[in-house]
């Protein structure tokens, strides 16, 4: 069956084919899965930001329900539904998601994460399965470290939990000067545009100010690269 006509989030068994990632797995796989999409050039930076939204804005780090509106995610990204309908189709046809369609009146619809990955269990060490529960912070494809699947996607990288704020905010410094706001600003608009190379080449205390200031949201940072 096609995973993207599941409507149940459980993990199939693996046989490098697409699978769900599971809720004991998602803790440690999030941080893996969001690195993987930003590496995928086929997708547009607007995809890449709105997997990177679901993953830190509303996905649940235990469980990983994820369950958001379009509604919800057009305010967050100052864009139209009918533009979240197309990006969330992308992320579909790239394999990355899958659209679990709400049941029943006031069911909203849900969201899994795809991953070839198989994951392995650490015997021993801090990473050891606790009694009664499973820990899986390793995934490693069939044939080795690496793991290409359609359309040359990277496989997860070494999965370590990491701190959902970004780290260099606490040393960010707001800039009083006009120039350097506009100019903040200015490139900022033209991010959220879909110029990926927009941020590039702005000096640092720009930088600084775009982080200060909280001209982009957590889940845009992250997707610029601004840690």
């Amino acid at each position: 069956m096609d995973p993207r006509r599941k409507y149940d989030i459980e993990p199939s068994p693996f046989e490098g084919e697409l699978r769900v990632i599971a809720p004991d797995e998602w803790r440690q796989q999030r941080w893996g899965w969001m690195e993987s999409v930003r590496r995928d050039s086929s997708l547009s930076p607007m995809a890449r930001l709105v997997a990177d939204t679901l993953v830190l804005e509303f996905a649940n780090r235990e469980t990983h329900r994820c369950d958001p509106s379009r509604r919800q995610l057009a305010d967050i990204h100052g864009c139209s539904e009918d533009t979240i309908k197309r990006v969330i189709k992308e992320l579909v046809d790239g394999e990355w998601i899958v659209v679990l369609a709400g049941v029943g009146r006031g069911r909203s619809t849900q969201y899994g994460f795809l991953t070839r990955a198989k994951i392995v269990q650490l015997k021993g060490g801090k990473n050891a399965p606790l009694k009664g529960g499973r820990n899986a912070p390793f995934p490693i494809s069939q044939k080795g470290a690496d793991l290409h699947g359609k359309g040359g996607k990277s496989a997860f990288v070494h999965n370590i939990d990491k701190p959902q704020k970004n780290q260099r905010a606490t040393g960010a410094k707001f800039s009083p000067n006009p120039m350097v706001q506009r100019e903040a600003q200015n490139a900022v608009a033209r991010w959220r545009e879909g110029r990926a190379d927009a941020l590039a080449d702005l000096q640092p205390w720009v930088i600084d100010h775009i982080i200060a200031a909280k001209l982009l949201t957590d889940a845009e940072q992250a997707a610029a690269g601004l840690g």
